[in-house]
């Protein structure tokens, strides 16, 4: 994989074993490799994880960053909403189960929050997703997230790859709700210069 731009790998190593799936028939690499970046503006570093997600034919590079510590939780969630996201993130390493069903409750405070038009609440984020211009992508996994059988399902989920894919796309879903809003309010807020 080829660093992000401006960095330069200073380190790397991975964690990649072979990995046969008896249920399809095949054979695949499965792990994680890990590399630590040095920035060529300020010099500081960064470690990442990244693993391969196959989509087809076509192999797309998911990238973690482990340091420096981002923000666990975007900015400016309202309060309801940010309560039931950090409960999601403190189960998130115990079980995969009780992290799902945290997180469909943190996508129902947004619907609450936002109070989108729908008769149930897989219309509402459709709606939700128009009105806020979400990638189709996102909107979609969502909508599976919130569709689940949760027990006819759950025992075919890999729990590191839907962590990430549900977690992820729930994170991005707030992302683009909440933070451009505040970013907006924060910015009329500040005094200028010749104001």
């Amino acid at each position: 994989m080829h660093a992000l731009h401006g960095f330069e790998v200073v380190a790397q190593a991975d964690d990649i074993h072979p990995h046969e799936d008896v249920d399809f028939h095949s054979r695949t690499h499965r792990g994680d490799c890990h590399e630590l970046l040095k920035c060529g503006q300020c010099g500081k570093y960064t470690l990442t994880k990244y693993y391969y997600l196959r989509w087809g034919e076509d192999l797309f590079p998911v990238r973690t960053i482990l340091y420096p510590a981002s923000h666990a939780v975007p900015l400016g969630l309202p309060a309801a909403v940010e309560r039931e996201y950090k409960d999601a993130l403190s189960v998130r390493t115990v079980a995969l189960q009780p992290y799902v069903m945290m997180l469909r409750r943190v996508v129902e405070a947004v619907c609450t929050n936002k109070s989108p038009q729908g008769a149930n609440i897989i219309h509402k984020l459709e709606n939700l997703a128009e009105a806020h211009g979400i990638p189709s992508g996102v909107a979609c996994v969502i909508e599976s997230l919130m569709s689940l059988d949760l027990r006819r399902e759950m025992p075919f989920f890999e729990p590191e790859f839907e962590t990430t894919q549900l977690g992820g796309a729930v994170r991005i879903l707030l992302d683009y709700l909440y933070s451009p809003e505040h970013f907006e309010v924060t910015l009329h807020r500040r005094p200028w210069p010749n104001d």
